[in-house]
């Protein structure tokens, strides 16, 4: 179990941009995506500019039906990555399905033991949601070549549009926090966190990447069910008064 140390910043969970980031507001300077096994990929208008995403341009894929549209249809870009910080990939997606989508770093071609790609399925349908992908095993590597395969589903029974918007590579997160407690730990064990302290623990959450706290324990019995989590990176936050400490957790 990682833990991490927290740095007095600002209030609630932040992240620290990196220049290896991809949005789509400016044509000419984004990565260039290629499409491939029957994808089509191009910049266009944000169909659902909201709140979750009020970016105004994204990257849309469209895949045939049929044999025209393979399960593995994509896009490749030769937008250079090295891995570091906390690992993770980070993207906003839309689609009409729920369906695995693949996000790929790819080091060489063919079977590579350095390359390396996670399929996470989306929760959501016709709606913005953040996935996440957890590439820290692979810290220091240089990636050339990323790959997004965005509907990983067989058969489709028709063509499927799929939107992606801000990608975001390894981001820094850092908290509020200062202090740690003393002799604290927590590790996961199947669908539950465990946590024990010397300290009187009076709150205990569960915060997600963006920031957001999405559990909070109210028995304060050593224990929490995650079970309603998605796949994903997470902080569990242990509070004594002012004083707290937070552990990073892979569901």
């Amino acid at each position: 179990m990682k833990k991490i140390t927290l740095l007095l910043v600002m209030i609630g969970i932040v992240t620290m941009g990196n220049a290896q980031d991809l949005n789509f507001e400016t044509p000419g300077t984004s990565a260039t995506f290629t499409g491939f096994a029957g994808a089509v990929v191009s910049i266009v208008n944000n169909p659902v500019q909201n709140v979750k995403n009020p970016s105004s341009k994204v990257l849309q894929f469209t895949i045939p039906t049929g044999t025209g549209g393979d399960l593995w249809a994509g896009a490749w870009s030769s937008h250079s990555v090295t891995v570091s910080g906390s690992g993770l990939v980070r993207l906003k997606a839309y689609k009409p399905v729920k369906s695995g989508l693949i996000f790929k770093l790819e080091y060489a071609s063919g079977n590579d033991p350095n390359n390396e790609e996670i399929s996470m399925e989306n929760s959501l349908v016709d709606e913005w949601e953040t996935i996440e992908y957890d590439f820290s095993g692979k810290d220091g590597i240089v990636y050339p070549t990323i790959v997004i395969m965005p509907d990983w589903t067989s058969p489709r029974s028709s063509e499927t549009v799929v939107y992606i918007d801000d990608i975001e590579f390894f981001p820094v997160v850092t908290s509020v926090y200062q202090e740690e407690l003393d002799d604290s730990k927590v590790y996961k064990s199947g669908d539950k966190v465990i946590y024990k302290s010397t300290a009187n623990i009076t709150e205990v959450s569960v915060v997600n990447i963006g920031g957001s706290t999405v559990l909070k324990d109210t028995q304060l019995n050593g224990e929490l069910n995650i079970s309603s989590l998605q796949k994903g990176v997470y902080l569990v936050v242990l509070k004594s008064g002012k004083t707290s400490s937070a552990f990073k957790i892979v569901k």
